[in-house]
Order: C-alpha cells, then sequence, then structure tokens
C-alpha cells in the first residue's frame, strides 16, 4: 500500500497534468476549434474514468499515459489517440521516444503500448544497411579525391 505523502504528491501530478491539458486545448483552439473540443472531452472522459483508481501502478500508468498524449499533442500536434501498432517515426534509426522523454515519461511497456519486436530487428537492419553504404559511399569519395589532380588539359 501507497503511503500517504506519495498518495498526495500524486494527486498533485494528476491535477497539474489536468491543468496542463486545457492549457494545450486553449492553446490549439488558435489552430483548430475541433481538436480543442476534441481534447477538452477526451481530458475530462479520461479523468472521470480514472478517479476511482487506488493502486499506485495503475495511478502511475495513467500518469504516464496522458504524459505521452501531452508529448504528442506539444510536439507533433496530434490530439487524436495513435494506435498502438503504430509508430511514431519511420523507420530506421529515428528514435520513436526522444531520449530526454524516456526519463520523464518512461518507456513505451509502461504507458501500456506494446513493443513490436518485428519491427524493431527491421529497423536494426536498415540502420546497418544504411551504415555500410554510407561507408562505402565515403571508401569511394576518398578513392576519386585521393587521385589526385585532373585530366583536362
Amino acid at each position: 500500500m501507497s503511503s500517504p505523502s506519495s498518495s498526495l504528491l500524486q494527486r498533485a501530478e494528476v491535477l497539474s497534468l489536468f491543468r496542463h491539458m486545457f492549457r494545450l486545448a486553449r492553446k490549439m483552439k488558435r489552430d483548430s476549434l475541433k481538436e480543442a473540443e476534441y481534447i477538452t472531452s477526451e481530458c475530462k472522459n479520461r479523468f472521470r474514468e480514472n478517479r476511482f483508481l487506488k493502486d499506485h501502478a495503475h495511478v502511475q500508468k495513467a500518469i504516464d499515459y496522458a504524459k505521452t498524449r501531452i508529448f504528442y499533442c506539444k510536439n507533433y500536434g496530434i490530439a487524436y489517440e495513435r494506435m498502438a501498432n503504430v509508430t511514431s517515426s519511420g523507420g530506421g534509426d529515428v528514435k520513436i521516444v526522444h531520449e530526454g522523454l524516456r526519463e520523464e515519461v518512461g518507456s513505451y511497456e509502461s504507458v501500456g503500448l506494446p513493443k513490436n519486436v518485428t519491427a524493431e530487428e527491421a529497423r536494426r537492419k536498415a540502420r546497418e544497411k544504411r551504415r555500410r553504404m554510407s561507408e562505402s559511399l565515403e571508401e569511394s569519395r576518398s578513392r576519386t579525391s585521393g587521385s589526385g589532380g585532373s585530366s583536362s588539359t
């Protein structure tokens, strides 16, 4: 069971997130009234659904999920919920989550989004292929530039 002080800290964090989401909705209203209304209604509905959560782990999972949604809204302008099987990047060496966000939000697994092992393997292979291609390109450039002078006379 969690201590009263940790539950008070969680409560304060939840209320802070609630206010933060409404501020985001107010900012989004300038760009799209429809998205701002969606954020407002989604925020109210989610907080109503989760208001009876008592278990510390479940509350933390809901907090992590809210932080992830805020991150997408602030940085990508995506107000709508993303499908769990859709990655936020096109693949390759682009990270799904910015490294600074990992500490702030936690891993995708803690938010409830499954890790796609097949996609991770495909990304690893694509990174390796690009690395080999760039090495061969650099090698060919160094051979052509190292050949010396020009042959025009």
